[in-house]
């Protein structure tokens, strides 16, 4: 039986590395801490629990990648991992 348990755990430790890899393969990209598809963030604030779901607000540039032309971005997550 533990013999079937580690089997199953590195099994599924493998697949969970071959999702995390095929999803976060992009060097500079952090894999805990927000950042959006692309351009400038900054001033990650304002962070909402509703019905279920998780709402971050922060100050974005959705024209550059660097600061200037501020609105404010939004994304949500159930889970604060994804």
């Amino acid at each position: 039986m533990v013999i079937s348990f580690a089997f199953a755990l590195l099994l599924g430790l493998s697949l969970l590395r071959a999702a995390g890899a095929q999803t976060y393969n992009e060097l500079y990209r952090p894999r805990y801490h927000f950042t959006p598809a692309k351009n400038w963030m900054n001033d990650p604030n304002g962070l909402l629990y509703h019905n279920g779901v998780y709402h971050l607000y922060y100050q974005y540039n959705p024209g550059g990648d660097t600061w200037g032309a501020m609105s404010w971005g939004h994304a949500t997550t159930d889970d604060l991992t994804h």
